[in-house]
């Protein structure tokens, strides 16, 4: 793991899609806890081989319209994807910030939505996030550009837009509340990594079984 002073360099063996994505979001060092979650961007899209499916990822509902026009005048490709980033200023941050939760809960599984829509914190216990099935995990696969990349971006966006890593270690009401939304988002990346990596080993067994079964003819 790299040092979480540093950012996390884009991996050699990525393909062009992903290094153009990651230029978008590493831009600028937003502390310990976003270097820690681009580390959690990558061993994603990694478990997922770096797919690109064309057509797929999150539904725009409720999704914050600043990313919406950033792809719809096609993610600043002649400048390159982090020239065209979303500048906000403190205000705009925040309440970009309150834009992003909503979305977020949005695309939540059953099994963490809040009775209480207000508050943004929910239970990030590992026991709760490994009894979840593999069908309580689905909505949440979204490989590529239009998946957890925008997520990410948007939090690079709301960062920056606080300031984070630019003041002291004192932190504004905002700066929590973004911090709170970088952390969630690591505990489900991380959720997502484990449950590829079950279903990983669950096909490589049942091959096994079928080989020796068929070697035993």
């Amino acid at each position: 793991m790299a040092h979480l002073l540093l950012i996390p360099p884009c991996p050699k063996e990525a393909p062009e899609w992903f290094s153009q994505a990651y230029s978008a979001i590493s831009t600028q060092c937003l502390g310990t806890g976003f270097n820690a979650l681009l580390e959690g961007f990558i061993a994603l899209e990694r478990a997922y081989d770096f797919k690109n499916p064309r057509g797929k990822g999150f539904a725009a509902t409720m999704r914050p319209e600043e990313i919406g026009a950033w792809i719809g005048v096609g993610r600043g490709r002649r400048g390159g994807w982090a020239a065209s980033g979303l500048s906000l200023t403190t205000t705009k941050a925040a309440e970009f910030g309150e834009r992003w939760w909503k979305w977020w809960k949005r695309l939540q599984p059953p099994f963490r939505k809040l009775e209480n829509v207000e508050t943004h914190y929910w239970p990030r216990a590992a026991g709760r996030r490994s009894t979840a099935s593999a069908a309580d995990w689905a909505s949440l696969y979204a490989p590529g550009t239009n998946g957890m990349f925008l997520v990410v971006l948007g939090l690079f966006w709301w960062g920056r837009g606080l300031g984070v890593g630019s003041r002291g270690t004192e932190k504004s009401t905002a700066e929590r509340e973004w911090t709170e939304a970088v952390h969630d988002v690591c505990w489900i990346m991380e959720g997502l990594v484990e449950q590829k990596a079950a279903q990983d080993s669950q096909k490589a067994d049942t091959e096994l079984e079928s080989d020796q079964l068929g070697g035993s003819d």
